[in-house]
């Protein structure tokens, strides 16, 4: 091991918390009309992708390595791609329903949010880099 208790000790672990409460904040926009909360998806992208790359610099710094595949580096890159996904359908397919957004965007919010908790729960219960038991 290198320098886990590095400077980054305190940049990703609070970005990681910010954009899994902000994908959990996005399903009220993508059940709604809502025209203040618009920002929440582009938000909750730009707080996955922070937590993500301070993860990789991080990681770079402790394991001497950007990426290993552990189980929870795999679950938040997924992560990424649904947000990534709910952010574009979000912005991109037209408001057409009583709900203010298409039945894509919802459902991408919801299992958004399952995978947040996948996420959270991925240390505690698969053995990698990340357990915390």
């Amino acid at each position: 091991m290198h320098d886990v208790n590095s400077v980054m000790l305190w940049i990703h672990p609070p970005l990681a918390v910010a954009a899994h409460l902000l994908v959990l904040f996005c399903l009220y926009p993508s059940f709604s009309r809502d025209r203040r909360v618009r920002w929440l998806p582009l938000a909750a992208w730009l707080a996955v992708l922070a937590g993500l790359v301070s993860g990789m610099i991080w990681a770079q710094l402790a394991w001497e390595s950007y990426w290993s595949w552990d189980p929870k580096e795999i679950v938040t890159l997924v992560l990424f791609l649904g947000v990534s996904a709910h952010a574009f359908f979000y912005y991109r397919l037209p408001k057409e329903n009583e709900f203010g957004q298409p039945r894509a965007v919802r459902i991408l919010a919801v299992v958004n949010c399952v995978l947040v908790a996948a996420t959270l729960l991925s240390g505690l219960i698969l053995k990698g880099l990340h357990s915390y038991i």
